[in-house]
């Protein structure tokens, strides 16, 4: 949906969620996002996760920080 926007962010503050709603909201775009702590995205991608591959191999955008 062009109307859509997924977001897969590590080591976020929870309050980033109330913050995605509301730019979402402003410019008429639902954004969808998963959130996930650096500790846990590091065993994930260690044991080779088949759902963190997948993200990992899609099309994406690094906004800010590293991988």
């Amino acid at each position: 949906d062009a109307a859509s926007v997924d977001l897969f962010v590590i080591g976020a503050e929870s309050s980033l969620t109330k913050d995605l709603k509301n730019i979402g909201k402003r410019f008429d775009h639902k954004i969808d996002c998963t959130m996930m702590e650096e500790d846990e995205y590091r065993i994930k991608k260690k044991k080779g996760d088949s759902n963190l591959k997948k993200v990992l191999s899609g099309k994406r955008i690094t906004l800010i920080g590293r991988l």
